[in-house]
């Protein structure tokens, strides 16, 4: 199990992507419910998810913001990361759905390798909203 904290950002699905690179919408105007896929499992159960990234400060290891010389602007610049796809189902779902994006949450994530692939998929297991306390 791993602990995020960050801003919720938005992954649009196959099809928005595509839709995008044909001129046919724009990633700016999807709202996060639009990103909500569906899957149906072996035994035909209908499963809704929402994939989501979580975008952070780089900070080092006295909890200090990083920063990297931009040679361009002979300024210094904040360094920010982000997590890798993390998918969130049921209450873990609404709870993102309700918040919207953008929004700073804390997060837990399952770990699991898939057999056979080198793969890990990240699952959401408790969503905290770092604005107003638990949800």
């Amino acid at each position: 199990m791993k602990v995020y904290k960050g801003i919720i950002k938005k992954i649009p699905t196959q099809s928005q992507f595509e839709q995008y690179h044909n001129d046919e919408i724009k990633l700016k105007e999807l709202n996060i419910t639009d990103t909500v896929q569906k899957l149906i499992t072996k035994e035909g159960i209908e499963i809704e998810y929402l994939n989501f990234k979580l975008s952070y400060k780089e900070v080092d290891k006295n909890g200090l913001e990083k920063y990297i010389y931009n040679q361009e602007t002979k300024e210094y610049e904040k360094i920010y990361n982000s997590t890798s796809v993390i998918s969130a189902t049921g209450k873990e779902m609404r709870i993102i759905l309700e918040l919207g994006e953008f929004a700073p949450i804390k997060i837990i994530v399952n770990e699991k390798e898939y057999e056979g692939t080198s793969k890990i998929y990240y699952n959401a297991l408790c969503v905290q909203n770092q604005k107003s306390g638990c949800q």
